[in-house]
């Protein structure tokens, strides 16, 4: 399978299945990525286990793909309408 084809079912799942799987995701994200830990900052790693938390304890609201592509459009509209 390939990458366009995992986003374009991961986009076909209802919220909160995309809720879940991200949530998968991040639970076996070590068993899907290899990455030296010292490649990271001890701060940086602290921030990143903090926001996962926050996510996995619903203390963060989600956003679908669809509101967050408008959010950046929005943003990018406003940079452009700022230079001209």
């Amino acid at each position: 399978m390939s990458l366009a084809e995992i986003e374009q079912r991961v986009r076909e799942l209802s919220t909160a299945e995309r809720s879940r799987f991200v949530s998968w995701i991040y639970a076996h994200e070590h068993e899907l990525i290899e990455a030296p830990s010292e490649a990271v900052a001890p701060e940086v790693m602290e921030e990143l286990l903090r926001r996962r938390r926050e996510l996995e304890e619903g203390n963060v609201p989600t956003f679908s793909v669809e509101e967050s592509t408008a959010r950046v459009r929005e943003a990018l509209d406003e940079v452009r309408r700022s230079r001209y």
